[in-house]
This record gives C-alpha cells, structure tokens and sequence, in this order.
C-alpha cells in the first residue's frame, strides 16, 4: 500500500488514486473492426450451445476462457475447456448474486448461443473490460453447469466445495456502479492503507491515527462507503462457502478492481474505531438499516472463516448463529 496521506477532503476525481482499482485503458479499432453487439448478433444465424456430458463422478467440470473484445458492447464470447479437478489445472472461480430478472442476455460459447442473467452478463464484462482473466480458466456456475439438466446439478453442485477450494482465486462481483462510489472506494483504500500501517509498523513505518484528518462527517465518502455494504451479494447464503473457502479474492465495484484484504482491512479499521457512526446516525432509517444488515453480514464473513478453519464441538451451533441474516430464494438452501 501507499504511505497513506492525511485525509482532510477527497477532491472529486479520485481514480488515479486508486492505485488497484484501474480503469481500462480503450482498445484501438480501426474501420474494418465491426462491433460484436446485439445488434450484430441479430443478424447471424446461430445455434444454440448444446452441453457436452461431463464426468462429475470423477470431478470433471466446465471452465470458460473468456475472449478479448474491442467494445464494451460487445457480447461476451468464451471457449468452453472440460477439465478434472486434482490435475493442477489453474483457474478462477466466479461468485455474484445471480438476481431475478431472468435468462435475458446471450453470450456465446464456442461460437454459439447461451441465454445468462443481466448479472451474470456484467459479472463476466467487468474483468473483460479490466483486462483481468485475459487469456485465464473461468469457473461460472450458470455456463459451467448445465442448469438445464437436474441430474447434473445435482452431480455438481457436490463439487463447488473443491472448485471454490481449488480455484487460484475467487473473482466477487458486487453489481454495483462504480462511477457513483468513488469517493467510498477512495475512503475504502485510504483506511485499509492506515490499518496497514498500525498492523506492521516495522515494515510500513509508524503512523499515529490520531493525527489523521478523516473527511468531515457530511462528507459524501460516507455514505458512498457504506452504500457498499447494500450490495446483495453480501447477504446471499450461498456466496459463504465461496468467500470462506476462497484461497485469494478480489472484488469488482463496477468497473474497478480491490483485493478483498482492502475490504477487510477498511472495515476492521472504521468499525474499531467508530469513525464512521457520525454519520451514520444521520442518514435515513431505510438506508441506515440496510447498511446495519450488510455490515454485520460482512463482518460474519471473518467469524465463519474462523469457525471453518478451527471447527470444534459448538461449531454448528455458532455457525448457524452467524448466518441467521444471510437469504436464500429456497429456505431449504440454509440447510443443503
């Protein structure tokens, strides 16, 4: 991390700032470059993908090698690689809430087209247009299953435990818009920079946080920061396994990238030291409890990290305690 300066006002254009979270930089094109959009898709003739058995038993599973694009318009497009797991084959795992809307978009895998939500859609663009997974192995289970097969969901779902445990890392999509969280992310990066310094002084070099001139309490930061604790990815059960097992994660806030340790590091940070309850007490009740919610959640990500990695004789009465807030479309998921 940067020695981190002291804080008296963010100005507003703060991108260059955030060393981790750079934004793209535009691809040339020339005149014969024709965009890949939907409305080029609507005029090819294409069939649909059709799904190759896997061996599940033997832990074979579907990863997708994500291709490059000119324009961010341009419709995802992947190649489809089988593999087994335990052969030291390296690849990233994709965890996002999967939302409501529906198989609305297309994608095309090897040249053909497959129906994906709005989410998963934004899920793939963000580290396309990032270049992040270029030329990488990409696990995303709503192409890397066949949903439309029960038998082989019910075969893969058994997996996930070894995927998300082999993945070289877990790439988290937040669905939320970067451009308006600026100021947050800014916040974000500069409080995980001081804790890194008041956790390793002897590598980082000492710093006393008292002498550190935080944003006044109606600076926008604030609440820029805690709207992103209001992303339903942090309150989905099924993203827990996926976070907890995760051996590297790093999240995507629209079209920005951080490491999941600046998360860590940020809360842990203003929680600790109450920075953030000025504030928070005076935003409005609706918005102040989402963020009540999505906090804590994200706080119980770390206990049930600890609860996985240290498991004793109460470890499942803690557990459940712990993911009480967390939702689920199917109740009987809290359980599965």
């Amino acid at each position: 991390y940067p020695s981190p300066p002291l804080i008296d006002e963010i100005p507003d254009d703060l991108l260059s700032m955030l060393s981790q979270a750079v934004a793209p930089r535009p691809s040339l094109a020339t005149p014969q470059d024709v965009p890949h959009d939907v409305n080029w898709l609507a005029q090819q003739n294409l069939p649909k993908f059709e799904y190759s058995a896997v061996n599940s038993l033997r832990g074979q599973i579907r990863l997708l090698r994500l291709k490059k694009a000119l324009f961010r318009a341009d419709i995802v497009e992947c190649e489809v690689v089988t593999t087994f797991l335990g052969q030291g084959q390296e690849f990233q795992a994709l965890s996002y809430c999967w939302g409501t809307d529906g198989m609305t978009d297309v994608m095309l895998c090897d040249g053909k087209r497959i129906n994906i939500t709005p989410s998963l859609n934004a899920a793939l663009k963000t580290p396309r247009e990032a270049r992040k997974l270029q030329d990488e192995l990409l696990w995303a289970d709503a192409v890397s299953i066949n949903q439309a097969d029960e038998t082989e969901v019910s075969e893969q779902i058994p997996l996930m435990r070894r995927i998300y445990t082999e993945a070289a890392g877990v790439f988290v999509h937040l669905g939320l818009d970067g451009r308006q969280l600026s100021r947050g992310l800014d916040l974000m990066w500069r409080a995980a920079a001081v804790q890194q310094h008041l956790t390793n002084p002897a590598e980082y070099g000492a710093i006393d946080v008292d002498e550190i001139k935080w944003p006044s309490q109606h600076h926008p930061c604030w609440e820029e920061h805690f709207t992103l604790f209001v992303s339903p990815w942090i309150s989905r059960t099924w993203i827990l396994q996926e976070i907890v097992l995760a051996n590297h994660t790093s999240f995507s806030v629209g079209r920005y990238m951080l490491e999941g340790e600046v998360f860590d590091r940020s809360v842990h940070l203003l929680d600790e030291r109450g920075l953030w309850v000025p504030t928070f007490l005076g935003l409005p009740r609706r918005l102040k409890d989402s963020i009540r919610k999505g906090t804590l959640n994200f706080n119980s990500h770390q206990e049930i990290k600890s609860i996985a990695r240290s498991p004793k004789d109460e470890s499942l009465f803690r557990l459940l305690g712990a993911t009480r807030d967390f939702q689920v479309t199917d109740p009987r998921d809290k359980v599965a």
